[in-house]
């Protein structure tokens, strides 16, 4: 960079200073919706959650255009399950046992998940959002932290259900909790849409890919309506065995 004195500034035509004083507010512009070259392009792990957060209430994420290291993916991600695990256990009251096969039989979901948001936006994305290479990762980061705050407000309801927190008749009817259940999944998929949306825009792809997502938890709800856990069957068993029953035997007849 030239640093000239200030005296030839002065001395100046008054259209050469008009240029200059344009060029500077073009390449403000330009460069308003870009990370500042003093600031640095990594993000906190903690401020990716804090932005997924505010995406779950339909707020922008300020990220600027960056994009999470593999290692802050890999722990956001570990931290998603082990919410979504640790809120599966409170529905259950008393012992319970962990089913492998019943939280595995979910996931490939995410891969589906993964396939349709990368060609949604393979179309193209906003200046503030990021460069192609880095927009699924950061987008995939922001969809965790926007299905936290959902996740979390259902699984506490569902754990005052199972642990009788709630009065007996806070749900009068089955239709009352199918319709909570659905108002958790259309805060979800709106959060989701808007993310989107701040990414690739609205575009033909963005609705593909609401219909993609819609469809995989409709056959999630339909043919894989397993729970992780489960209630502990030899307290179960025990339960069972301790009921009075009514046996029958050749002096009962008589």
């Amino acid at each position: 960079m030239l640093l000239m004195p200030e005296n030839q500034f002065s001395a100046a035509p008054a259209s050469a200073a008009n240029t200059v004083t344009t060029a500077n507010t073009v390449n403000t512009v330009n460069t308003a919706n870009e990370p500042s070259s003093s600031d640095s392009a990594y993000l906190p792990t903690m401020r990716w959650l804090i932005e997924g957060l505010r995406t779950g209430f339909f707020l922008a994420p300020r990220t600027a255009g960056r994009s999470p290291l593999p290692l802050q993916v890999a722990a956001l991600t570990v931290l998603f399950f082990a919410c979504e695990v640790a809120l599966a256990r409170l529905e259950i009251f008393g012992p319970a046992d962990f089913s492998t096969q019943a939280w595995l039989s979910g996931w490939w979901s995410y891969l589906v998940f993964l396939g349709a948001a990368w060609w949604a936006l393979s179309s193209g994305c906003r200046a503030q959002i990021g460069s192609s290479g880095t927009r699924l990762a950061a987008f995939f980061v922001l969809s965790l932290g926007a299905a936290l705050p959902g996740l979390a407000a259902y699984g506490l309801f569902q754990a005052a259900l199972s642990h009788s927190w709630l009065p007996a008749n806070a749900l009068p009817a089955a239709s009352a909790y199918s319709a909570i259940y659905v108002l958790f999944l259309l805060w979800f998929f709106g959060s989701l849409a808007v993310l989107m949306r701040r990414f690739v825009g609205w575009s033909r792809r963005n609705t593909v890919f609401m219909a993609v997502m819609l469809a995989c938890t409709g056959v999630s709800i339909w043919q894989l309506d397993q729970r992780t856990w489960r209630e502990d069957a030899s307290v179960q068993a025990k339960l069972e065995a301790a009921k009075p029953r009514l046996r029958l035997s050749q002096q009962t007849f008589e």
